[in-house]
């Protein structure tokens, strides 16, 4: 019986080796925890940038058919730009009057008026280029369900994108900028691939994840 408990007793832990262990643990957590929290926010940059990406190009694509079938397209001329913006929920594409109609052929549609594209939209009838354009988004990203983005065409030319998934456009302050000729500007106007992000590319000064099309480095 004696054997057993001193065997028992050689089983348990002290509690210096508690504390220790403890120890340990706390100190592998303060290194793991933000190295984790860091491949997220990476990870949440890619995936906003890639949709970024893909509305920059199906936009660049409904602008070049619209061009091709003289339908609702984008004048080529001097000023010919427009800044889109289009608000994503839960399936549903709202579509901000365009702020330049002048910039559009005014031949088969208008544009000018705000549209709401779901599933009852349907582009037989339809007058208004942001209906048309909401339609043809939703038919092109079927599986993007909520988000926020604005797109920078000129000339008939999707140059630039900006998406966040994470809040409305009036909760964002911090946004890289257009350029009325090209993709990006800084604080001076002048072409940029970089932006002043806070820390870590695609995280802007309120915390929230920007994807950009194309991408914009840490500057």
């Amino acid at each position: 019986m004696l054997k057993l408990r001193r065997a028992l007793k050689k089983c348990g832990f002290t509690l210096v080796e508690l504390i220790v262990v403890i120890a340990i643990l706390g100190v592998l957590a303060a290194i793991l925890i933000p190295t984790f929290l860091g491949f997220t926010k990476q990870a949440s940059t890619a995936s906003a940038n890639k949709t970024a990406g893909e509305l920059k190009k199906s936009i660049s694509l409904f602008l070049t058919q619209a061009d091709a079938n003289a339908k609702n397209y984008m004048l080529l001329s001097d000023g010919a730009r427009e800044v889109f913006t289009i608000t994503i929920t839960d399936g549903v594409w709202e579509i901000s009057a365009a702020q330049h109609p002048e910039a559009f052929s005014p031949d088969t549609v208008t544009w000018g008026h705000a549209a709401t594209v779901d599933d009852s939209t349907s582009e037989t009838g339809s007058t208004y280029g942001e209906e048309l354009l909401g339609i043809y988004l939703r038919n092109s990203l079927s599986t993007l369900k909520n988000g926020t983005l604005q797109a920078n065409c000129v000339k008939g030319v999707c140059l630039s994108v900006w998406y966040s998934a994470d809040a409305s456009i009036d909760d964002i302050s911090d946004l890289p900028a257009f350029g009325a000729n090209g993709a990006w500007v800084d604080d001076d106007g002048n072409t940029t691939d970089t932006y002043h992000w806070n820390g870590t590319a695609g995280v802007n000064s309120d915390g929230l994840i920007i994807g950009t099309a194309p991408a914009l480095s840490l500057a």
